[in-house]
């Protein structure tokens, strides 16, 4: 019947009615005040500046934000925020770059900083961040904390040119819009750049298309913050952390947009597994659009002071760090979402997980999930086997023992001793019968290097540095 009417009203040159059409969000920034432009550095020849204020915008009252409806509105109608902001990009009259990576900031802190700093300017990659967290950031309230995932897609909007209607500018310099757009995050900052894409905030309001075309989650392994939707859906109470018993999002559960789900890397580090329960995300799974690469390294390095508060302070510290290898999947990543610049960078590699075993036995080193098989990795001398084979664990000098200082719990914000990993040194003279030398070592480590370069988890460029770090690491 449909058919025979649509035919009918087409001879008589008429057209069906078009099915009503839900009026767009105005959700935009607005303005842009630049408080401070300081010179940084010249990154081959290119002289970069580091760029501060304040942005400020309107959050449309439909905006699937919890608690939106309660806050107070201006004349429109509309929800008015502001907070702080950092670009890092060529100055003045300096080329421009083609991409930005946009960090989500840890606890206010420029997480992505420590492990990518000036690599990211060497290889002509503009940064940014934007205050997004309730107590951290003035726009933000207690009551409605999914509005800094607001903030944070229509402060990558504005950066990539993406929104209709541009902001009023004042102050000072700001960069040309950045074609490219990358979203990046590490632990706390990880399961917000998880949260942002699950609840739908990579989708652009105006266009319905995409905003981010990329995105890495080191320690996401589909964890999520307490701030929105996923946290209403389980009736807790809003906060910028892990809900302590929620099961993290598996892969399809994260990535259930394909016409805007960006490019995805999920990483995970050795403690997750026994922390924030990575096993159960764990997957070889190798697509277009998405990588999962296991490390040997913890979480994070504890200082001194960090072990010995956990784990009774007897362990050792695991202090294998996984920032170079960071690097390379962030340049691959590039290349794989068409940056120029980056086009002789190695492919991504395919997904490389861990292989897994049963869960241990109950410990204070092991954050179970009631309800749930939480696996951790087989080892092999003490290391994880299979993942990404960094040169400590194919010739190791230890064991990682334990695997996880204790307490390993996901209880609170400030309870992170799970984060930090352990290590048991082999005595000298079962390493001289193991290698024969330092040299022997260094010969296995080298070729261990080499073959991550190969593989594309490492930068030929940091081969020098890491060699000569290593061989400090030999005991006397």
């Amino acid at each position: 019947m449909r058919r025979l009417i649509l035919l009918l009203l087409a001879a008589l040159g008429l057209t069906a009615p078009a099915a009503a059409q839900p009026a767009q969000l105005a959700s935009r920034v607005t303005a842009v005040e630049v408080k401070a432009v300081a010179p940084d550095r010249a990154y081959d020849g290119v002289a970069y500046v580091k760029i501060s204020g304040t942005v400020r915008g309107i959050a449309d009252p439909r905006e699937a934000v919890v608690g939106i409806a309660a806050l107070p509105k201006n004349a429109a109608g509309q929800v008015e925020w502001a907070s702080n902001f950092e670009i890092i990009a060529p100055g003045e009259g300096q080329p421009a770059n083609e991409v930005l990576y946009l960090d989500t900031e840890n606890r206010g802190s420029a997480i992505s900083q420590g492990a990518l700093g000036g690599f990211l300017q060497t290889h002509k990659t503009s940064y940014a961040r934007v205050q997004w967290q309730t107590g951290i950031s003035a726009g933000v309230p207690q009551t409605a904390q999914g509005l800094g995932l607001v903030i944070l897609r229509d402060f990558g909007r504005w950066l990539g040119g993406r929104a209709r209607q541009a902001p009023a500018i004042s102050g000072g310099f700001v960069p040309p819009a950045h074609a490219k757009l990358m979203i990046g995050g590490i632990s706390q900052s990880a399961w917000t750049v998880n949260t942002l894409i699950a609840e739908g905030f990579n989708v652009d309001p105006a266009s319905n298309r995409g905003v981010f075309d990329a995105a890495i989650a080191v320690d996401g392994i589909g964890n999520w913050l307490a701030i929105n939707q996923l946290g209403a859906a389980r009736n807790v109470p809003q906060t910028p952390y892990v809900e302590p018993n929620g099961p993290p999002l598996s892969r399809t559960e994260l990535l259930k947009r394909p016409a805007t789900d960006p490019l995805y890397v999920d990483i995970a580090n050795y403690t997750d597994f026994y922390r924030l329960r990575a096993g159960l995300t764990s997957t070889d799974f190798s697509g277009p659009r998405f990588r999962r690469y296991d490390f040997p390294s913890p979480h994070a390095v504890a200082t001194p002071q960090g072990a010995a508060r956990c784990g009774g302070g007897e362990a050792g510290i695991n202090t294998v760090r996984y920032a170079p290898y960071m690097r390379a999947i962030v340049l691959s990543m590039e290349k794989a979402i068409g940056v120029r610049a980056a086009q002789g960078a190695k492919d991504l590699p395919p997904s490389a997980p861990f292989v897994l075993t049963g869960a241990p036995p109950p410990s204070p080193g092991f954050n179970a999930l009631p309800g749930f098989n939480v696996r951790v990795p087989a080892t092999d001398r003490g290391w994880p086997r299979g993942g990404v084979r960094f040169p400590e664990a194919v010739a190791p000098l230890g064991q990682a023992d334990p695997a996880a200082l204790s307490p390993a719990v996901t209880t609170s914000i400030s309870e992170t001793c799970g984060n930090f990993g352990g290590f048991a040194p082999t005595p000298l003279p079962l390493l001289t019968n193991l290698y024969g030398s330092k040299e022997g070592w260094l010969k296995d480590y080298t070729a261990a290097l080499d073959r991550l370069i190969d593989q594309g988890f490492l930068l030929a460029e940091d081969r020098a540095g890491m060699l000569d770090a290593a061989g400090r690491t030999w005991p006397q």
